[in-house]
């Protein structure tokens, strides 16, 4: 319990005095006094472990789905005329432009139609 004094007037300083409480000797018991206890030792963590899996089923691949070959469509004209104007030029520089150009010109047609 606290009881109250009062100083003085002037200053109206109040003081508090509190009665501590001791608990009878005979309940009280020596303890005696050790050095702390050591922190305790952090323990490492556990190692990961590797789990084996199940292996995968392979799935049947299927065959590539068979192409049908493309219509084949014929030159027209224009490209035809393309074609054997080139090859005349190449048969004429492979022989040096020595010849007349109607003798390439037929050779060439012969090697892009297909006639021998």
């Amino acid at each position: 319990m606290a009881t109250v004094k009062k100083t003085t007037a002037k200053t109206a300083v109040v003081k508090v005095e509190e009665k501590k409480v001791v608990a009878p000797k005979a309940a009280v018991k020596a303890v005696p006094v050790s050095a702390p206890a050591p922190a305790p030792k952090a323990t490492p963590a556990p190692k990961a472990t590797v789990k084996e899996v199940a292996p995968v089923k392979e799935v049947a691949k299927k065959a590539p789905a068979k192409k049908e070959p493309a219509a084949v469509v014929a030159p027209t004209r224009e490209e035809l005329f393309v074609q054997i104007e080139k090859e005349a030029y190449y048969i004429a520089e492979k022989d040096g432009f020595v010849a007349d150009p109607l003798t390439y010109w037929t050779a060439a047609e012969a090697k892009v139609l297909g006639k021998k």
